[in-house]
């Protein structure tokens, strides 16, 4: 793996509100999946954030994911963390 896509390069590139824009759109156009990889929390991200974007028109709901479904199955691998990030508190 040579690149790692985060939450905030994915929304950068399919909302054109931040400065990342274009630099986002080139980086996730050039990525392949032999080398490319993304969290599987960083996709759950994006949904959220798209769904809730500020704009007018509001996004329709699955606007956000079919843009995770589609970058995803063409640009990189989903990599889920083998460690879980969180504990389960004994009250």
């Amino acid at each position: 793996m040579r690149q790692f896509f985060d939450t905030s390069v994915l929304v950068a590139a399919c909302w054109r509100g931040p400065v990342h824009h274009l630099a986002s759109v080139k980086r996730l156009a050039a990525a392949d999946k032999k080398d490319s990889a993304c969290g599987i929390h960083s996709l759950a991200e994006v949904y959220a954030v798209m769904a809730v974007l500020p704009v007018k028109p509001m996004n329709p709901p699955e606007q956000p994911l079919l843009f995770v479904v589609a970058k995803e199955r063409k640009r990189f691998w989903p990599i889920a963390s083998k460690k879980p990030r969180f504990r389960v508190s004994k009250l």
